[in-house]
């Protein structure tokens, strides 16, 4: 009987929550370190009375080149590409560790394209990007990969998916999400990014953020996400978009270990009533 007691207040104590003040969350780029950065996002649209699922899972490799006085030089590679898609009209399967040969489906041909491509991100004082270069690389391999016969506004449609902006966009959100100061147990803290929708108009995405707790080196940060899109779209309307999720983030290595979120949105597009819900897992480890 002592020993199971002795077990149980052990159990406890390695999990009590602790915080003595405000907490530092800050990302940090030690010259030399890399991380392998793992999505996987499951989407399952109902529209038009047909249900389509897709899952897209990528890994990019995070390398910290060098830090030279405000500025950090990080180095972004694509190490693979997956793809599953189901609906009514078949079924597709693509996954850049398996499949080597010719890829004829265009969506799929990009994915294939990616792989094994760089871009480097130049970061200032505040972390923010200053700089993305190699972009004209991937366009130009994006671009081969695309069938003789697509129509080249098409093709181009497709590349401007991976513009500067966009890229950038896999070292800005994860800076995005930490508080500017210092925050308490049960603090909340407030980002809005304004997304363009090809072919649609700007969305505006706020997500906010609660410190949950503390456990060690490790907070729990929970979030809220809700969208909106603005005036003078015409193509999707009456957009109903919320969603939840957690992350974790390492005090001490100064990056987020892993991340889940489940997103739900309703609308019309073009008056056909449409919905998706969403779930996005993502994981970072050291290399």
């Amino acid at each position: 009987m002592i020993r199971i007691s002795r077990f149980i207040v052990l159990s406890l104590s390695s999990t009590v929550v602790w915080a003595a003040g405000p907490v530092d969350i800050d990302v940090l780029y030690p010259k030399g370190r890399v991380l392998l950065m793992k999505s996987e996002q499951n989407n399952v649209t109902d529209a038009a009375g047909m249900r389509i699922v897709q899952v897209h899972i990528q890994e990019v490799e995070e390398e910290v080149l060098a830090q030279e006085g405000d500025t950090t030089h990080l180095k972004m590679t694509y190490k693979r590409q997956a793809m599953r898609t189901s609906s009514p009209m078949g079924s597709m399967d693509f996954d850049s560790a398996r499949d080597n040969g010719p890829i004829k489906d265009p969506s799929f041909a990009v994915l294939g394209a990616l792989v094994g491509q760089s871009f480097d991100v130049l970061l200032g004082q505040d972390l923010s990007v200053v700089e993305v270069q190699g972009v004209e690389g991937i366009a130009q391999r994006i671009r081969e990969a695309m069938p003789s016969d697509m129509p080249s506004e098409s093709v181009e449609k497709v590349v401007s998916s991976f513009s500067s902006t966009a890229l950038a966009k896999l070292v800005s959100e994860k800076t995005d999400v930490v508080p500017d100061s210092p925050v308490n147990l049960g603090e909340s803290w407030t980002n809005a990014v304004e997304m363009q929708l090809p072919g649609v108009g700007s969305m505006i995405t706020t997500s906010v953020y609660t410190l949950d707790s503390v456990s060690g080196d490790v907070a729990t940060i929970d979030f809220k996400v809700s969208a909106q899109m603005a005036d003078g779209n015409a193509l999707l309307t009456g957009l109903d978009l919320s969603g939840a999720g957690v992350t974790h983030f390492d005090l001490q290595a100064g990056y987020f270990t892993d991340s889940k979120v489940e997103i739900k949105m309703s609308g019309e597009i073009q008056g056909m009533p449409m919905s998706v819900t969403s779930t996005v897992d993502v994981s970072q480890t050291l290399k």
